[in-house]
């Protein structure tokens, strides 16, 4: 079963990981856009995402999709 996924539109422009969305949604995921996740702070400075109800920060993007693929299967 996949994982929930929800990212904020302005953080996904910034940082541009619509690569690794689709990944995640061909691999069964559910991928959400959302227009805020009320973590401004956050959000503005790294790529980020609300997954499965958690707000998680990452380093870069590629690290959102190992996180979602292998530490939460």
């Amino acid at each position: 079963m996949g994982k929930q996924v929800q990212c904020c539109i302005r953080n996904f422009q910034q940082f541009q990981y619509g690569h690794i969305l689709q990944e995640l949604s061909e691999d069964a995921h559910e991928v959400r856009l959302e227009r805020c996740q009320s973590q401004c702070m956050g959000c503005r400075q790294q790529p980020a995402a609300i997954i499965e109800g958690k707000w998680v920060g990452f380093d870069n993007s590629e690290q959102m999709r190992q996180y979602v693929s292998e530490k939460l299967s």
